[in-house]
């Protein structure tokens, strides 16, 4: 009779020491898996300025009427057209420090940089950005689109506009 309960009093105690050693694997591994989740988000959504930028570019130098569709993937973040500034900004908050604080880093015509979260402790915001300001390049968003998740945009030449001759009109739309 004595050696059954002692079989259920190592089950319990195997069990219970299975839980503690998932517990602390658990706690080390899942910031590890966010971290690296953020940078796979992080590469993901460079590639897609990438993409972007080349087909404002490729259009811009095509002529009037000219247009590209675009299909965009866009998991996590903010992306912004703001067409007062010229800039296209992409906005996540991540644990990764992807550059040095407050250093912009210039990839072609992406602009990197990072700062330190102001609400959040130990966590950071990552700003991809396009800049067109010293180009003559002029980007309109006739309808608000909501980049999150997948999407199917239009880049078109609208060519000169009205009010400033010298600049080209490029339209970004949802398809």
């Amino acid at each position: 009779m004595k050696k059954k309960g002692d079989i259920w009093i190592s089950a319990v105690i195997y069990i219970a020491l299975g839980v503690v050693v998932l517990t602390v694997v658990l706690a080390a591994g899942l910031p590890v898996i966010q971290k690296m989740k953020d940078q796979y988000t992080i590469s993901q959504t460079k590639e897609i300025m990438f993409r972007i930028d080349e087909s404002i570019r490729s259009v811009y130098s095509q002529g009037p009427g000219a247009q590209i569709p675009l299909k965009t993937k866009i998991s996590r973040g903010e992306l912004k057209v703001f067409e007062d500034e010229k800039m296209i900004i992409w906005t996540f908050p991540s644990k990764v420090m992807k550059s040095e604080l407050n250093t912009e880093i210039q990839e072609g015509n992406l602009q990197t940089i990072t700062t330190e979260n102001p609400i959040l402790k130990g966590k950071y915001v990552v700003n991809l950005s396009l800049n067109y300001s010293a180009q003559s390049i002029d980007l309109s968003m006739p309808q608000q689109i909501d980049f999150l998740g997948v999407n199917q945009i239009l880049i078109r030449n609208e060519g000169a506009s009205e009010t400033i001759p010298a600049n080209i009109n490029i339209s970004i739309t949802s398809i």
